[in-house]
């Protein structure tokens, strides 16, 4: 469960996407969108890769629709492992 909260709503073209990163290959989990206080409250699937590595990282992007298959938008959140 991942809980993400105070997200800019997205435009209705726009679409927010969750990313495993571990080395140069960006593999996505999921995408979403917000409620309208910006908050997700959800079950994401998570890259089994990026689970083992130690240096993994997940990234949240804000992407066009249709989301492309790697990410092309800002990033809006990082978390590093």
């Amino acid at each position: 469960m991942l809980v993400f909260q105070n997200l800019p709503v997205p435009a209705t073209d726009r679409i927010y996407r969750l990313w495993a990163i571990v080395g140069d290959e960006k593999t996505p989990c999921s995408q979403f969108g917000t409620n309208e206080q910006g908050s997700v409250f959800d079950e994401f699937a998570i890259a089994h890769s990026a689970c083992q590595e130690l240096d993994s990282t997940f990234a949240v992007t804000l992407e066009p629709l249709p989301a492309p298959p790697q990410p092309v938008g800002p990033a809006v959140l990082l978390e590093r492992s």
